[in-house]
């Protein structure tokens, strides 16, 4: 998904799977600002019921809900609806890749945060060409999360929270995604112009920030799947 990208909204009926109130609560005054329908079951035969008489576009499941046999429920939830399935769950890795691969096509950690729930539910409403979102401060894919606005990321459901320095060097390279930035320019951007001339020092202290941002970011450091390095010149971000 693209920062900046433009935003036309249309109607979607969503049904939250949980037993606790609080979640539903917590999440319906997002869901239905941004234009949506929520629906709410605290079981799994609440659940049926309102599947058999409404159109859906997004369940959100609550795995705990019968961790057990979490998998079946999404498999079974899959058959009985053309819906796409959002998991949310504290529960073992192992236990969600499960969901995963059967049917499930994307996770929340609980507790859930309204404003990355939300971001999810819009990208997977575009894979149906239902919406397109406008997220200025926002990255989103299926391992990462960037919020810039809360200087966090998340990759594979790991949070970690970013310094200002970060947070400027990471917004600047995703304004610009997909673009070679030099040395020079990032440096001049994060420290003002009273960082020129460029030096040995100071790109050093640069690749030692991107060096932060890969270890926050990247599944694997090493073999970066984001923020590339273009020898003599400088860094992209081509997620």
């Amino acid at each position: 998904m693209n920062i900046g990208e433009e935003t036309t909204k249309m109607q979607a009926e969503i049904l939250l799977i949980d037993q606790q109130p609080d979640t539903y609560a917590l999440i319906k005054q997002k869901v239905h600002n941004e234009g949506y329908d929520l629906f709410h079951a605290n079981s799994i035969i609440q659940a049926h019921d309102i599947i058999e008489k409404n159109k859906l576009n997004i369940i959100i499941l609550d795995i705990e809900l019968e961790i057990k046999s979490g998998h079946k429920l999404c498999k079974q939830l899959k058959d009985k609806s053309n819906a796409s399935i959002i998991i949310a769950a504290n529960a073992k890795r192992s236990d969600v890749l499960n969901c995963m691969t059967h049917g499930a096509d994307d996770f929340i950690l609980k507790p859930i945060d309204p404003e990355e729930l939300l971001i999810r539910i819009n990208i997977l409403l575009n894979r149906k060409n239902i919406n397109k979102v406008f997220t200025p401060e926002i990255f989103i894919d299926k391992t990462l999360v960037i919020d810039l606005k809360r200087s966090y990321v998340a990759q594979n459901g790991s949070k970690s929270f970013l310094t200002p320095t970060e947070t400027k060097l990471l917004k600047i390279l995703l304004t610009n995604r997909g673009k070679v930035l030099s040395h020079k320019e990032l440096i001049k951007q994060i420290w003002g112009t009273s960082a020129v001339p460029i030096d040995v020092k100071r790109k050093g202290i640069l690749a030692l920030y991107i060096k932060y941002l890969r270890e926050k970011i990247e599944n694997d450091p090493r073999a970066p799947d984001y923020i590339h390095t273009h020898w003599g010149i400088g860094y992209s971000f081509d997620g």
